[in-house]
């Protein structure tokens, strides 16, 4: 399993910090005393997707049915309906999307460690936000991080060859298709990709995640090497 520490002796052009730096105090926090081994042993024998292709499971009714997804929906939400799922796939390009939502999310790596790419939010000027505000995190599998609602996410970086395995979970029908009608001329309704899912991206026509999302992202990030 690989280092923080070989990451950035491999990657020497990137600032990867550790949770427990100050600087991610102000993107979400670490909750201690959640047991997901049960959870990760479930992931383990999902079939992985093949390679340059994700596998989104919004709602695992095998994990919701677990006492973790009760602990989760009781304790960490307040008793809100949650949706406990997991998200498996590849990631080695560079960060090309970034999406907030109007609740925390939680996160816990499965297998090999991860790396996320965040930022703030609130440093959305005119739909347009730059990508060298963002901060690398480094996030060792079992950890459950929850990322406070004004944080700007993306997908996972792979540490490995075998790609990224995520736990996820949200406010229920957080990511779903959206089933009603939307006045886009509001700046903020100009992101809404889903229910709950404020999007931006940096090339529509090159994204292969979200085609169609707003094309507010500016600026470069390197892509990651981890070999």
């Amino acid at each position: 399993m690989i280092t923080i520490d070989k990451l950035r002796k491999l990657n020497p052009n990137l600032i990867i910090k550790e949770l427990s730096d100050t600087a991610f105090n102000k993107y979400g926090q670490i909750l201690e005393d959640y047991d997901f081994s049960e959870a990760v042993n479930f992931i383990n024998k999902v079939p992985k997707p093949p390679r340059g292709e994700d596998l989104y499971v919004m709602n695992s009714p095998e994990l919701c049915a677990m006492d973790i997804g009760k602990k989760i929906k009781n304790e960490i939400y307040g008793g809100l309906n949650i949706d406990l799922g997991y998200f498996l796939g590849t990631n080695d390009s560079t960060c090309d999307l970034l999406e907030y939502h109007r609740c925390d999310e939680i996160m816990v790596a499965v297998g090999d460690p991860q790396v996320i790419c965040i930022g703030d939010q609130r440093d959305i000027i005119d739909n347009t936000y730059d990508l060298s505000l963002t901060e690398l995190f480094f996030i060792p599998p079992g950890i459950t991080v929850d990322l406070y609602a004004t944080t700007l996410h993306g997908y996972s970086y792979q540490t490995s060859d075998e790609g990224y395995k995520m736990i996820i979970a949200l406010v229920q029908n957080t990511n779903a298709e959206i089933d009603y009608k939307i006045d886009r001329t509001h700046r903020e309704t100009k992101l809404l990709k889903n229910i709950n899912s404020f999007m931006l991206i940096k090339n529509g026509e090159l994204n292969k995640h979200e085609p169609d999302a707003y094309p507010g992202l500016r600026g470069h990030i390197d892509a990651l090497r981890y070999k």
